[in-house]
């Protein structure tokens, strides 16, 4: 054998040994890419695993939140709806309020003008009886006078009659006397009562 066959022949055992090292390298390659293959699928599926929880965990809270959400806006509207009643309550109280300050404002100004006039209506009721009894005292006084000269008046009369009688007696005895017997006319005696 030549020479070049025993350095082929070395060669093509060196190019044997080389490709077993690298076939094994490779073998150990696949071995170990397998592994991480394998490690890289079970993580992939843990992740999945925990993205699909997590997925059930963030669909789980936006329903909660949902649910908390609609709760807080039925509360928002209760709570609006009660503040919404109290506002009105509070401003029904305060136009009543307003309209009783205003009434006790008119009665307080009517009380008040009634004190004047009832002191006034006093004061001229003490001035009408004041008046009333000067009145009083000048109709007695009057009475009285009136009296005094309803006497004087019938004393008059009754004097005015007996001067009467006389004078017809004087004349009736003047006339027989003398002997007439017409006798003068009378006077209408309407006058004297």
């Amino acid at each position: 054998m030549s020479t070049a066959g025993r350095v082929l022949i070395v060669l093509n055992a060196l190019m044997l040994l080389i490709w077993l090292v690298l076939a094994a390298g490779v073998t150990q390659l696949n071995i170990e890419g397998g592994r991480k293959v394998e490690q890289l699928t079970k993580d992939f599926q843990t992740a999945q695993d925990e993205l699909a929880k997590v997925e059930r965990d963030v669909i789980d809270y936006r329903e909660k939140a949902t649910l908390e959400q609609v709760s807080k806006e039925h509360d928002l509207k209760v709570l609006r709806t009660s503040q919404s009643n109290s506002e009105r309550g509070l401003s029904k109280t305060l136009e009543t309020l307003t309209r009783l300050q205003v009434q006790v404002e008119e009665y307080t100004k009517v009380m008040k003008r009634s004190d004047e006039t009832k002191t006034q209506r006093q004061d001229e009721k003490t001035k009408l009886e004041e008046l009333r009894a000067q009145e009083e005292a000048l109709v007695k006084t009057l009475q009285e006078g009136n009296g005094k000269l309803l006497a004087d008046l019938q004393g008059l009369r009754d004097k005015f009659k007996q001067l009467t009688d006389a004078n017809r007696s004087g004349v009736d005895k003047a006339l027989n006397k003398s002997g007439a017997t017409t006798r003068p006319a009378a006077r209408p005696a309407s006058f004297i009562r």
